[in-house]
């Protein structure tokens, strides 16, 4: 049975990371917005309409 827990140990971690991954790219997205609105003066409509080049 230990290497059931082993199995579950590694897939549990994978989805941290891709939690993690999620957390970067929320980051990316309102650090990128922040600095495109004090360029503009204007806050994007909505982060998904700002052309991520990052």
């Amino acid at each position: 049975t230990r290497g059931v827990g082993t199995l579950e140990d590694a897939s549990s971690s994978s989805r941290n990371a891709a939690r993690e991954e999620q957390k970067v790219e929320t980051l990316k997205v309102i650090a990128f917005s922040y600095i495109y609105s004090l360029y503009t003066g204007t806050a994007p409509a909505s982060p998904r309409d700002t052309p991520l080049t990052i």
